[in-house]
C-alpha cells in the first residue's frame, strides 16, 4: 500500500484469489446469485483500491475518517498482529464516539 507503484497490485484482482479452489467456488456461487454488480467482490476490490489511492494523497487519517492518527492508520494497514489491529480499531471507534 505504501509503494510508489501506480499499477494495481495483483491482490486487488479476482484472478489473484481464484487461484485458491475454495474461493473460486465461492465466487462462482456468488455469480449465480445475480446480486448487484456494485456489490460484487470485483467492484469492492476496485473501490478499496480507489480508497487507498485517496489515502496516499490525503493521508490515511483524513481519508479513512476512522478516529486514528496517521501513524496508527499506517500501523493498522501494515500489521500482521491481529490483536494489535483489533486494539487500533477499538481505539479509533472510541475516539469517534467520545470526541465528536
Amino acid at each position: 500500500m505504501y509503494s510508489n507503484l501506480n499499477t494495481i497490485p495483483d491482490a486487488f484482482s479476482i484472478e489473484h484469489y481464484t487461484q485458491e479452489e475454495h474461493y473460486k467456488i465461492l465466487l462462482e456461487g456468488y455469480d449465480e446469485l445475480k446480486i448487484s454488480k456494485n456489490r460484487h467482490p470485483k467492484a469492492k476490490l476496485a473501490w478499496l483500491w480507489k480508497k487507498l489511492l485517496l489515502a496516499r494523497e490525503q493521508g490515511f487519517g483524513k481519508a479513512c475518517h476512522n478516529g486514528l492518527s496517521e501513524i496508527d492508520n499506517k500501523t493498522l494497514a501494515t500489521t500482521t498482529d491481529t490483536l494489535h489491529a483489533v486494539h487500533l480499531i477499538w481505539k479509533g471507534l472510541d475516539h469517534m464516539i467520545h470526541v465528536k
